[in-house]
């Protein structure tokens, strides 16, 4: 009899550190205790995008497809995991630009480069330099955030390039120096 109560008391004693440990990892969170902040955009789409037009014609005139379209939400969602932080962009004026090559890549053929490069607009340099901040002060213990990126700011503007495979990343590196 003695002995099944030592067995219950070990078990809750078990269970307690395994809470204890859920309560600092990502499965469990947001929590109570997560914080959330707001930065508010520019929602003016009113204006063209001289570098986001600038890019487009080098992108042509190295045989690619372009698509652009406005976008309503951002492609970033911020989440400090470290600081049990979420930051929130609101009313961020982007515009999207997705590129394919109609030239094969020489390392694998068939193979087509593309892709994707948001232009988010904020009130001021200042906002748009704590974007790159935050973005850049994510938990590097994530496995869901080894994608294949870019992000600058350039005024009052975040550019963020993506791309679907690590063989393109150079393809975004040059094309990214266009708008730089």
């Amino acid at each position: 009899m003695l002995l099944s109560v030592i067995s219950c008391k070990n078990i809750t004693k078990s269970e307690n550190t395994n809470e204890q440990q859920d309560n600092n990892s990502l499965t469990n969170w947001p929590n109570n205790t997560t914080q959330y902040d707001t930065l508010i955009g520019s929602s003016d789409t009113t204006q063209q995008s001289l570098p986001l037009n600038k890019l487009k014609l080098r992108l042509e005139k190295d045989k690619y497809t372009v698509k652009t379209n406005k976008q309503l939400t951002t492609p970033l969602d911020i989440v400090l995991y470290d600081e049990n932080k979420v930051v929130i962009l609101k009313d961020v004026a982007t515009l999207k630009m997705f590129a394919r090559s109609t030239i094969s890549d020489k390392r694998m053929k068939n193979t087509f480069p593309d892709f994707t490069v948001y232009e988010m607009n904020f009130k001021t340099k200042e906002n748009a330099e704590q974007v790159i901040k935050w973005y850049h002060s994510r938990s590097s213990n994530l496995k869901e955030l080894k994608s294949v990126d870019k992000i600058f700011s350039k005024a009052n503007k975040v550019y963020f390039f993506e791309t679907r495979a690590e063989m393109f990343r150079d393809y975004i590196n040059k094309y990214a120096e266009t708008i730089k």
